[in-house]
C-alpha cells in the first residue's frame, strides 16, 4: 500500500478548509440584479402620479356672501388676469383686481379688499390666456359688509283650540248631628260677710250723728269760753 507524506497530507487539508471559508465579494464583483422596465405600447399613455387641479376659480364659490378681505384662489397653467364686475351692469365693464404671466396651480389669484366697494351683487372672472384661445371663468357673489344679514321668519300656523267638556261634579253633604253638652249648674255662694242688716245700719247712723252733734257743740262751747276771756 502505497503511503502519503506527512506533508502532502497536511497540505491536502488546508486546501480544503481555504475553500470550504466563504470569501468577502467587493462592490465590483458584484452583479447587480436588472430592474424590470415597464414599456408602454404605441397609443397608450402612462397614468400620472398627480392628478392636475381642474382650471377656474376654486374660492369663493358661486353664490357666496363675502365681507371683508377675501382671498380668491384656483388654477390657470397659463397667464391670466382677474377682475369683476356688477351682476347687473349692462355696459359689461370689468375691474381689474390681479394679472400675471405665470401660471398658478390651486394657490392664491389675490386678496380681495370688499369694504372699498358698496354693498350688492358682483361677478368675478378669470381670464385664461392659452395658446389655442381663452378661457373665461365667472363666479356670482354677494358683498355684504354694511347691509344687515336677513334672518329666516317663523312662520306659526295657527292650530284650533282644543275642545274642553265641563263635568258637573254633584257633591254630597254629610249631616253630622253632635249633641249640645249638658248644663252645669253652679254652687250657690256663701253668704257675704260684709252685708248689713237694716238695724245695724240705723244704729251706726245715729252713733255718727250724734258724734256730730257732740263736736259741734264741743266748739261752741269753746268759742263761747274764749269770747269771755277777751271780754
Amino acid at each position: 500500500m502505497r503511503r502519503y507524506s506527512p506533508f502532502l497530507v497536511l497540505l491536502l487539508a488546508f486546501f480544503i478548509l481555504w475553500i470550504s471559508i466563504p470569501q468577502p465579494v467587493s462592490a465590483q464583483d458584484a452583479t447587480a440584479t436588472p430592474e424590470p422596465t415597464i414599456t408602454a405600447s404605441v397609443g397608450t399613455e402612462l397614468p400620472s402620479l398627480v392628478t392636475p387641479a381642474s382650471v377656474g376659480i376654486s374660492a369663493p364659490g358661486n353664490g357666496a356672501n363675502l365681507s371683508g378681505v377675501v382671498v380668491v384662489s384656483g388654477t390657470t397653467l397659463s397667464a391670466w388676469d382677474l377682475s369683476f364686475s356688477y351682476a347687473d351692469d349692462p355696459t359689461g365693464t370689468w375691474f381689474p383686481l390681479a394679472k400675471s404671466n405665470d401660471p398658478v396651480s390651486a394657490g392664491t389669484l389675490t386678496s380681495w379688499d370688499t369694504t372699498t366697494i358698496t354693498d350688492g351683487f358682483y361677478v368675478l372672472r378669470l381670464h385664461v390666456s392659452a395658446a389655442g384661445g381663452s378661457q373665461y371663468f365667472k363666479v356670482n357673489v354677494r358683498i355684504r359688509n354694511y347691509s344687515p344679514v336677513e334672518t329666516a321668519t317663523l312662520t306659526l300656523t295657527p292650530t284650533a283650540a282644543p275642545t274642553f267638556t265641563l263635568i258637573p261634579v254633584i257633591a254630597t253633604a254629610t249631616a253630622t248631628f253632635t249633641p249640645a253638652p249638658t248644663p252645669t249648674i253652679p254652687a250657690p255662694l256663701p253668704p257675704n260677710p260684709a252685708t248689713l242688716s237694716t238695724q245695724e245700719i240705723v244704729v251706726n247712723f245715729g252713733k255718727g250723728a250724734f258724734g256730730v252733734i257732740a263736736l259741734f257743740a264741743f266748739f261752741g262751747v269753746l268759742l263761747s269760753f274764749s269770747r269771755k276771756l277777751r271780754s
